[in-house]
C-alpha cells in the first residue's frame, strides 16, 4: 500500500502562504512547483469543528451533527453540549485505511479527546483538557511522548497581554509538536499519516493586526510586525525536516480547515433581531451583555442567536422549545424571511 502524509495547517491562509511570504518558504514552493495547488472551499461554518471532520469523513455538519465548539442542548434555550471524539460517528479516513489493511498515526486532529483506538496510533490536540490524563491510543505512546520531549504542550493561551512570552511558547509548543511527529513517522509502522498544527491558528488571533497594514488597528514599525511571517519560515523549516524522512513514492498534501482574515468588529446578532422584533427582552439591556445574562420574555421571542465564533440563529418552535411560538407549519417561510433580512444588512 502506498503511503500518504496529510500536513494539517490549522486557518493556513491562502494568500499569504501562496503569495505573500512564498519567498521564504522554499519547502512550501517546492511542493507547489512540483504538484497542484488552489484555495479549497471549507465546511459551512469554515470552524475547526466541524472542519477537519469534514475533510476526514466527506460527510456534511448537518451528517455530523457538528456545527462549532459548543452546541445546544435537546432544544433547550440555555444548556449546552462541547464537542468531543466521542461525537463523531461517521468513517474517517483511517476507518477505510484500516478496512483496506493498513495503519495510521494521527497527531492533533480535532476533535481528538477523549483518544478512541485505531490500528495505529493517536495523539491528542488542543481539546484535551491537560496531559496529566490520558490523551493518547495507545495509552502507552503517553510516556513513549514525554520521554521525547518532556511536557508536551497541546496548546497555549493565546488570549493575552504578554505578546513576547506567547510568541516563545507557540514557537516552543510547534518544536515539540514536530518533535513527536518526526518521531512516531520514523518507529511506527504506517500507511496513512495525518497531523494538524494549531500553532498557526493562535498566531493568527493573536497577531494578525500587527502585520496586515490594512487592519484598522496596525501599528506600522510594531515589534510584533515580523512574528506572523517567521512562524510561516518555521513551519516551512519543520515541513522540510519532515520531507527528508520520507521516500519519493509517498503522497505528501497540505490542507488547512479554514482560512484567516483581519476582524475589523462584531455585529451583535440579538441586538438586531430585538430591533427586527423578533427577539422581545423583559428587561431591556443597558449595554452589551451576553443573552445568557439577560431576562427573555420566550413566549412572545420568535428566534434568538447563538453560537460562540460565528452566530447561529435559532427559531422558537411550537411543541419543540418549551415556550415556542413557530408554528411548524411557518416553519421555512419564517426562516426564510429571517435570512433574507440578514443578506440585506448593510
Amino acid at each position: 500500500m502506498r503511503k500518504a502524509l496529510l500536513i494539517g495547517l490549522d486557518c493556513a491562509a491562502p494568500d499569504l502562504l501562496f503569495n505573500r511570504f512564498i519567498d521564504r518558504l522554499p519547502n512550501f514552493r517546492r511542493m507547489m512547483e512540483r504538484g497542484i495547488h488552489g484555495k479549497l472551499e471549507s465546511s459551512d461554518p469554515p470552524i475547526t469543528i466541524p472542519a477537519w471532520t469534514v475533510m476526514a469523513s466527506s460527510k456534511y455538519p448537518g451528517t455530523l451533527g457538528l456545527y462549532g465548539f459548543r452546541h445546544r442542548r435537546n432544544n433547550s434555550y440555555k444548556d449546552i453540549w462541547i464537542s468531543t471524539s466521542n461525537n463523531i460517528k461517521e468513517k474517517r479516513i483511517w476507518d477505510y485505511v484500516a478496512e483496506a489493511g493498513g495503519r495510521s498515526c494521527l497527531v492533533a486532529v480535532p476533535p481528538s479527546y477523549p483518544p478512541y483506538p485505531v490500528k495505529g496510533c493517536l495523539v491528542g490536540g488542543f481539546i484535551t483538557p491537560d496531559t496529566n490524563r490520558n490523551y493518547t491510543y495507545p495509552p502507552e505512546l503517553r510516556q513513549e511522548i514525554k520521554d521525547v520531549v518532556g511536557d508536551y504542550p497541546v496548546d497555549v493561551e493565546f488570549r493575552i497581554d504578554d505578546k513576547a512570552n506567547l510568541v516563545r511558547e507557540l514557537r516552543e509548543m510547534t518544536e515539540k509538536h514536530f518533535q513527536v511527529i518526526k518521531h512516531l513517522i520514523k518507529t511506527k509502522d504506517w500507511n496513512f499519516f495525518m497531523f494538524v498544527e494549531i500553532g498557526l491558528d493562535r498566531i493568527h488571533h493573536a497577531f494578525w493586526k500587527y502585520f496586515d497594514e490594512t487592519h484598522h488597528l496596525h501599528e506600522p514599525g510594531n515589534e510584533f510586525e515580523d512574528v506572523v511571517e517567521d512562524y510561516y519560515v518555521l513551519l516551512d523549516t519543520k515541513v522540510g525536516e519532515l520531507l527528508e524522512l520520507i521516500d519519493d513514492d509517498t503522497v505528501v498534501m497540505v490542507a488547512s480547515d479554514h482560512g484567516g482574515k483581519p476582524m475589523k468588529g462584531a455585529f451583535c446578532i440579538n441586538t438586531w433581531l430585538e430591533e427586527q422584533g423578533l427577539l422581545k427582552l423583559n428587561t431591556p439591556a443597558d449595554r452589551v451583555i451576553g443573552l445568557n445574562n439577560v431576562d427573555v420574555d420566550w413566549g412572545r421571542t420568535v428566534a434568538w442567536g447563538w453560537g460562540g465564533y460565528y452566530a447561529r440563529v435559532f427559531l422558537n418552535v411550537k411543541g419543540r422549545e418549551e415556550n415556542g411560538v413557530v408554528d411548524p407549519k411557518d416553519y421555512e417561510s419564517t426562516r426564510d424571511d429571517i435570512a433574507e433580512r440578514i443578506l440585506n444588512i448593510t
